[in-house]
């Protein structure tokens, strides 16, 4: 097992157990069995709550994703890297890696700049991504930030 596929597979996991835990919260009940099925010890609190209502009548969900460039392209497995030439992972910006003029470069911020016309929505993120990001298993994940 290498260090790249456990670090996907943590993410993978973090973001299930996430989706899991929203779903119950949309829900408004606390879940029957835990992530992986399992029952909860008859000692314990959950094992209490279990079908419970969580909040009353009340149901409310969000949940906000706030990562640096690199946590970005780890957690999402992007092919676009903020360190490489093409940097940008929603637009065809690039870094220029000489002095001479490129009109794509992220530098030129003109209402015209090339690269704003390229920007990805969400669904062209899904058709198009070389691997789709775990954290889509979250209902109602958007890619666009």
């Amino acid at each position: 097992m290498t260090l790249e596929s456990v670090r996907a597979g943590i993410n993978e996991t973090i973001a299930e157990v996430i989706a899991w835990s929203l779903r119950h919260a949309a829900a408004g009940q606390h879940p029957d069995t835990g992530f992986y099925g399992e029952a909860f010890d008859k000692s314990t609190s959950r094992h209490h709550l279990r079908g419970k209502s969580i909040a009353g009548s009340f149901k409310l969900c969000w949940f906000g994703f706030k990562a640096d460039l690199k946590a970005r392209w780890q957690c999402h497995l992007l092919s676009e890297y903020y360190r490489c030439k093409k940097l940008c992972d929603r637009c065809s910006a690039i870094q220029p890696m000489t002095s001479a003029p490129e009109p794509m470069t992220y530098k030129n911020m003109s209402d015209d700049a090339p690269y704003a016309g390229t920007c990805k929505d969400h669904d062209t993120y899904v058709r198009t991504a070389r691997r789709l990001t775990p954290w889509l298993a979250v209902e109602g994940f958007q890619f666009e930030h």
